[in-house]
């Protein structure tokens, strides 16, 4: 399956048919605790899609595109789509999800814990 066409535009993210569950993130790394919580998400979402809205964010390690295809290639993710983080609010109004998750400051957090402990493991 080619995990690509699971991204979307915009536009077409807002005409899929309801409910549909959104979860905002950053999707520049993916660890073990963050599929856990996306799978727990899933099954919340039986009736409808899963949609996953890239926030990129400045400094990022990655750009929209490649964490787009990164989530994208997630099974548990049925679309994905790209929003600036000035736009998202007025993205979640137009697109009426059933749920949003908001896992902007978690994946935050992530990265800061990633960094934390690469810099112990090489001091140390």
């Amino acid at each position: 399956m080619d995990t690509r066409r699971k991204i979307l535009t915009q536009a077409a993210a807002v005409r899929l048919p309801a409910p549909v569950t959104l979860v905002t993130g950053h999707f520049e790394l993916l660890r073990a605790d963050q599929l856990r919580e996306l799978e727990s998400i899933r099954r919340r979402a039986t009736d409808g899609a899963l949609l996953a809205a890239i926030v990129p964010r400045g400094g990022a390690i990655w750009g929209a595109e490649v964490c787009a295809c990164l989530a994208a290639s997630l099974r548990m993710i049925d679309y994905v789509v790209t929003v600036d983080h000035d736009d998202l609010e007025g993205f979640i109004e137009r697109l009426q999800p059933a749920e949003v998750v908001r896992l902007e400051d978690a994946d935050l957090g992530r990265l800061r814990r990633l960094i934390e402990d690469a810099r112990r493991r090489k001091i140390g």
